[in-house]
């Protein structure tokens, strides 16, 4: 994605499918806006779904909440790119040294992902699996424990872990923007989007 930092470009990889731009800001994100520091600003980490591959940038659910509150939404997003959480997880941390978000959204992400000498790994072991979501749970509770959170989650396998309290957990897909079928489309992302509006308000997360 830095490649891309500044640029306009259309086919990003894994969408050879659809005409849409994608924009990225000058850190390389896909973003209309740049991520300036001390604006309190609710933060996004996920991946492609997060991201919105495959569907125009004002159909994705971070920009649909941020036109609803009115407010800067900030996605660290990585899209098309295999990584772990424990590598999203850095770069929460990464965040947090140089400024304080309002909320932090975090999409874990699938959990049978595990790099080894800068290759990433699939059909890893249970025990792997495990042990790896294990340092990553223990990590991410005690770094957002007194910080305003939700976390999301999707993952095409089931494991025997506990997870945080997850606000949608493998749901709200009932359309794909890309014939993959593992993308969320327009409908899935305007659902994602109210149920984390209704979060926030029920709960007055961020004001």
């Amino acid at each position: 994605m830095f490649q891309h930092r500044n640029k306009k470009i259309k086919n990003f990889i894994g969408d050879s499918e659809t005409k849409i731009d994608y924009k990225f800001n000058k850190l390389g994100y896909r973003s209309n806006i740049e991520f300036e520091l001390k604006k309190k600003p609710i933060i996004l980490l996920g991946n492609t779904i997060s991201f919105g591959l495959g569907l125009p940038i004002e159909d994705t659910f971070s920009y649909i909440i941020s036109s609803h509150f009115k407010k800067p939404v900030y996605n660290f997003s990585w899209g098309c790119y295999a990584h772990t959480n424990y590598e999203q997880l850095n770069l929460l941390k990464k965040i947090l040294e140089i400024d304080e978000p309002s909320l932090i959204i975090f999409q874990i992400n699938n959990l049978n992902r595990y790099r080894n000498n800068g290759i990433i790994s699939f059909g890893n072991s249970k025990e792997l699996i495990i042990s790896e979501y294990k340092k990553f749970y223990f990590e991410i509770s005690k770094l957002l424990k007194n910080k305003k959170h939700i976390f999301l989650y999707w993952d095409n396998e089931e494991h025997d872990v506990k997870f945080p309290k997850c606000l949608i957990k493998n749901r709200y897909i009932v359309d794909t923007s890309l014939k993959n079928k593992i993308t969320a489309g327009k409908k899935s992302n305007k659902l994602i989007a109210l149920k984390i509006i209704n979060e926030i308000k029920e709960k007055k997360i961020y004001e």
